[in-house]
């Protein structure tokens, strides 16, 4: 809470510095392992990886009987692969449920906005009202994916039924062990990836309304 308060009129990336000041002067706190958790795990798209490595290998060395910071090693050693902003989509192909064949490269020319959810996720119904809400106040300005994590085949057609997914839509009933989630190293869902007009990734995140509207916003007053 004090760091908070301290710290509470400072940008993003000003709060991230004192977070790593505070990890770097008191390695072996338990505070330390929080703010590294709070500020480069779950921040982890807008974050260097080598300098997150960096951290926990701090926190490690000063705290190795920490089962808390073992726990995170492989989430640590994947955030290399994961796409941030600034990056440029790989082209990936999917066929869709209408046997359709869906590339990224095909739909260049205008913003993508690619969603990872299951009908199992509860906060995955509130991302899903967001972006048909926001499709249908902005017919024809960009493109929409969603892939679904679902295993249920009749759980997932249920949920598109009732939330009108018109948009192309991918499952192969895999969930996490999915290709599609795997090759994006998702870390949790619901998520989001928001691909600018020339491929180039504009915003990544699991939450809509901080992560990812304010990028939609910008692309609509744009064009």
């Amino acid at each position: 809470t004090a760091f908070r308060l301290e710290n509470i009129d400072k940008s993003p990336s000003e709060i991230l510095e004192a977070a790593a000041n505070h990890i770097e002067q008191f390695p072996s706190s338990k505070m330390s392992v929080y703010l590294f958790k709070q500020y480069f795990l779950v921040a982890s798209t807008t974050v260097d990886a080598e300098r997150a490595e960096e951290y926990y290998r701090m926190l490690c060395e000063a705290q190795p009987d920490n089962l808390r910071l073992l726990q995170w090693q492989d989430e640590v050693q994947r955030m290399g692969k994961r796409l941030v902003v600034g990056d440029t989509i790989p082209d990936f192909e999917l066929i869709m449920r209408d046997s359709t064949l869906f590339k990224p490269s095909e739909y260049r020319g205008k913003p993508l906005l690619i969603n990872f959810w299951a009908s199992w996720e509860s906060e995955s119904s509130a991302m899903m009202f967001r972006i048909k809400r926001w499709k249908r106040n902005n017919p024809d300005k960009m493109n929409f994916l969603s892939i679904s994590l679902d295993v249920n085949k009749t759980a997932f057609e249920n949920i598109e039924r009732i939330d009108s997914v018109t948009w192309q839509s991918y499952c192969d009933f895999e969930s996490w062990n999915s290709s599609a989630v795997q090759q994006f190293d998702i870390p949790n869902i619901p998520y989001c990836i928001l691909v600018g007009s020339e491929g180039n990734v504009l915003a990544v995140g699991a939450t809509y309304d901080k992560d990812i509207q304010p990028e939609l916003k910008k692309i609509i007053d744009l064009r």
